[in-house]
Parts: structure tokens; sequence; C-alpha cells
């Protein structure tokens, strides 16, 4: 068989047609490639956001490190100790304190040897 020859019309259709998939084509890369470019520019704002965080991360953990040194301190200080120290201090200055009111209550009982009573 013989192939038919193509009329003029239709030949010019069939260029018509290919130019307009060729065109959907290029117009489909580009709105790929935008979206690509949008993609990257998201991901580097993204990097960027999670390395900030991560800075603000580190410097959060440093004061916490900071303030749980500090907690260490407090926690092994001789406050306890001490207090315990003046406490203890404070019974004796008691003891000695009754120690000298018997003392004196007992100066005013007896009864001096010249016979009269002290008051």
């Amino acid at each position: 068989m013989a192939k038919k020859k193509q009329t003029p019309k239709l030949t010019q259709l069939e260029k018509e047609i290919k130019n307009i998939k060729i065109s959907k084509f290029v117009d489909t890369i580009k709105d790929f490639t935008s979206q690509i470019d949008k993609l990257v520019s998201v991901s580097i704002s993204l990097q960027a956001k999670n390395a900030e965080l991560g800075m603000q991360i580190s410097d959060l953990l440093s004061e916490l490190k900071d303030i749980t040194e500090l907690l260490k301190e407090a926690g092994n200080s001789d406050v306890d100790k001490k207090l315990d120290e003046t406490i203890n201090e404070l019974k004796t200055l008691n003891k000695n304190v009754e120690k000298l009111i018997k003392i004196e209550l007992a100066k005013k009982i007896v009864i001096p040897r010249s016979g009269e009573r002290n008051e």
C-alpha cells in the first residue's frame, strides 16, 4: 500500500499540535523548576532556623549546667553544719546561764555569817 500524501492543512495542524505539546511541556518544566527553587529556598531557611535553634539549645544547656553546679555547691555547703554548731553553742550558753541563776539564787538564800538574810 502506498502512503497517502497529506494535505497542507493536515501537515500544518500536526505542526501546531507538536508546538502546543512542546509549549505545554516547557511550561510544565518551568513550573516544576519554580517549585524546586521554592523547595530549595525553604530548605535553606529551615537549615538556618535549625542552626539557630541548635545554638540556643547549646546556650540553654550551658546555663543549666551552671545552675546545676551552683545547686551542687549549695547542697554541699557548711550551712547545716554551722547551724548545728550554733544551736549547740546556744544550748551550752543556756546551761551556763541556768547555772549562774542557780548560783545567784543560792547566794540570796544562804544566810550570811552575821545571821542576816540577803534579799
